[in-house]
């Protein structure tokens, strides 16, 4: 028997398993009808954010189920999209993944620089050790060294 759900209500965040995108996958929307392309459970289980179509930055407070601050990006960073988001809780740092580009700001939301990534959305980021690994539309992933924000390994997939 499949899994159904009827719908979620997250405050100003709601999920409509019911309306599909052209790829047939559910997706988030929010109240204001920006779709919410991504989630991360910060460190602390207190807090989520999420990543918007319009380029958002939300904060979520897990317990009260509702909205805690939009996140400002300095006036010259123009993100079309937040497709991706993950936390460095060592480094006390936040990507996110954006068209071609990752964004990287402190654990408590202050900017530290931008920079191109990739040819195409990065649409996935995470952690593993001191690299950061991201994976993009235009078929790489790339393996980061978040020390010096270098290019640790690169790797093209193959499509058939």
């Amino acid at each position: 028997m499949p899994f159904k759900m009827i719908g979620l209500r997250f405050k100003d965040i709601q999920f409509n398993p019911l309306h599909q995108n052209k790829d047939k996958e559910s997706f988030w929307k929010s109240a204001d009808g920006e779709e919410v392309l991504s989630l991360t459970l910060l460190s602390t289980n207190k807090h989520i954010l999420a990543g918007t179509s319009f380029g958002r930055l939300r904060l979520y407070n897990t317990k009260k189920c509702k909205l805690k601050k939009d996140i400002k990006m300095p006036k010259e960073i123009v993100l079309h999209s937040i497709n991706s988001i993950v936390e460095l809780k060592e480094q006390g740092q936040i990507w996110l993944g954006s068209d071609r580009m990752i964004v990287r700001i402190t654990n408590k939301f202050k900017f530290i620089d931008i920079f191109e990534a990739h040819q195409g959305i990065v649409t996935s980021i995470l952690t593993i050790g001191d690299q950061v690994w991201t994976a993009s539309s235009d078929s790489n992933i790339i393996v980061w060294n978040t020390g010096v924000r270098q290019i640790f390994n690169s790797h093209r997939t193959r499509h058939k």
